[in-house]
């Protein structure tokens, strides 16, 4: 994360220029939450928790329900919201139209009143998503920033940049870069997405096809020999994240 981690004192009246917002930072379309909060973080120069805890903050004491992991999201109540579109400069209608989770629901608090945050990283509390493609998300922010996207499995190729975007359990994902011949990634994703177009049955093809990969891929099947060579080349050309 950018710059080093200081303390952030509580957004009240004993910090009026911070609750009111130095830098800009706007969101991308379709970030989550918990990343967003972390580029405006890395902006101020503090760690997610540190932000958070300012945001968060009732006479004193943190708000926060839950652990922040690298793959979890953070819900926050209207107080908070409120919070953090003061401190990005941003209107909260421009949050609420960019960042899917912003008010998909309302956390439990510590306390009985005032701005609360919750994290969750369950499957049936956070749907899919995936790293942002780093060019793409450079283009939009201006800057150089790592960034996590809610992400169908029609979006997980960046055909422009040549980038697989892939979520990975415990982690802020995966970007990697395709091979060469890497047009065979791009054609895919094309067919797929006119599959969905004809019949939503189309999204199991995508969980079928990442099942049967990744039992290729542990299971070392000694008849399959081309998929496993494309998982390899993908492996050697991981951009990490």
């Amino acid at each position: 994360m950018g710059g080093g981690s200081r303390k952030l004192a509580p957004l009240g009246a004993r910090t009026r220029p911070l609750a009111g917002g130095v830098w800009r930072v706007a969101p991308l379309q379709g970030e989550m939450t918990q990343s967003f909060l972390s580029r405006v973080a890395a902006r101020y120069g503090v760690g997610l928790r540190d932000l958070l805890a300012a945001i968060a903050e009732v006479g004193g004491l943190s708000n926060i329900v839950g652990q922040t992991r690298l793959d979890s999201e953070v819900y926050l109540n209207r107080q908070a919201r409120d919070r953090v579109s003061q401190l990005c400069r941003v209107p909260e209608r421009h949050l609420r139209r960019a960042l899917p989770a912003w008010v998909q629901e309302e956390p439990r608090n510590r306390f009985a009143s005032g701005p609360a945050a919750q994290f969750h990283h369950t499957a049936e509390k956070v749907v899919p998503w995936g790293p942002a493609c780093p060019e793409c998300a450079a283009r939009s922010a201006g800057r150089v920033e790592g960034a996590r996207l809610y992400l169908e499995p029609q979006q997980r190729v960046c055909a422009l940049h040549r980038r697989w975007l892939m979520q990975a359990p415990g982690t802020a994902g995966r970007v990697v870069r395709l091979p060469a011949g890497g047009e065979q990634w791009v054609q895919a994703q094309r067919g797929h997405a006119r599959l969905l177009r004809r019949s939503s049955v189309g999204v199991e093809a995508f969980e079928v096809a990442a099942a049967v990969t990744a039992s290729w891929w542990w299971q070392a099947w000694s008849r399959e020999h081309l998929w496993p060579s494309r998982l390899r080349s993908l492996g050697s050309g991981g951009d990490g994240s």
